[in-house]
């Protein structure tokens, strides 16, 4: 999986949130092992569905959002 854009909120899943865009394609490597069948993009965050079923969600998560029982912006799916 490959991300580009927006990120201030950790959403593409990089491992770290930038003010700035990110401009170029960059590989998600906590993704690197797994085979996604879906990703699902919203403004602030971002859902990764595998083959196996697993539900992955990184970005903003102050109003719980992200469904892991937190409110802590998560920027690793």
């Amino acid at each position: 999986v490959l991300g580009i854009g927006y990120n201030e909120n950790g959403q593409l899943g990089l491992g770290k949130q930038t003010a700035q865009e990110e401009t170029s394609l960059t590989l998600v490597t906590s993704l690197r092992d797994r085979s996604i069948a879906q990703v699902v993009c919203g403004h602030f965050h971002t859902i990764f569905i595998t083959k196996t079923g697993e539900v992955l969600t990184t970005g903003m998560n102050a109003n719980g959002q992200l469904g892991n029982n937190s409110t802590v912006d998560n920027t690793i799916p």
